[in-house]
């Protein structure tokens, strides 16, 4: 489900711009599956997971001739479990795996035009909180800086021809089913399990191009 409010007002030399965003999700799955050989039960297992995730959003911007201001916050919430059950040659066993992650952003850019040049650069902060319950229960915290800049100019003589060099720093969260410690079995040869302790992996973009 989503729900968006924007407001626009540009004029040629000074205008305003809002908008804001929520969006909440919900994903339920189910796996179970029976592996036998002829005349004899080898093994049973089954799982039931849960995703829920709630964000909001707003952004603002700033136009003041030449130079462009950006602004904005994100708070996201997200929440997983999931319950485990197998019985094999006659052995049961069972697990329970809870993660809850809480993240608070904000960050701020600034674009300013000389001539045939636009240079832009930013900055976003982001504090982070996750809780881990399995066997034991782990949380930690973080805080992070993201910074970035963009330099974009003009061929000489000709406007039809642009040049641009960008770097910025990007956050990438392991999924659902990286974060699942359980087995998932695709058939009686292959299974995948997740890692709970996985954390986000950081990386350096530099983009070079010509348009």
């Amino acid at each position: 489900a989503e729900f968006g409010v924007r407001l626009d007002r540009e004029p040629s030399r000074c205008g305003f711009r809002f908008s804001t965003e929520a969006l909440s999700a919900l994903m339920r799955e189910d796996f179970s599956g029976s592996y036998t050989h002829p005349d004899h039960f080898f093994m049973k297992t089954g799982m039931d997971a849960t995703a829920r995730e709630h964000a909001v959003q707003a952004d603002a911007g700033l136009t003041m001739g030449a130079v462009t201001l950006e602004f904005g916050q994100k708070a996201q919430l997200r929440t997983l479990r999931t319950r485990f059950e197998t019985e094999h040659e006659g052995m049961e066993s069972s697990g329970l795996f809870r993660h809850s992650e809480r993240v608070l952003a904000g960050y701020a850019s600034a674009h300013r035009a000389f001539g045939v040049v636009q240079l832009q650069a930013g900055l976003r902060v982001e504090a982070e909180r996750t809780r881990i319950i399995m066997d034991v229960e782990e949380e930690h915290a973080a805080v992070r800086m993201f910074p970035s800049l963009l330099l974009q100019w003009q061929h000489p003589g000709s406007d039809r021809v642009r040049y641009r060099v960008s770097w910025g720093r990007r956050l990438q969260r392991p999924t659902a089913a990286e974060l699942n410690p359980f087995s998932m079995g695709e058939d009686d040869m292959n299974s995948f399990v997740g890692n709970p302790l996985l954390r986000p992996e950081q990386s350096d973009q530099l983009e070079l191009g010509v348009e």
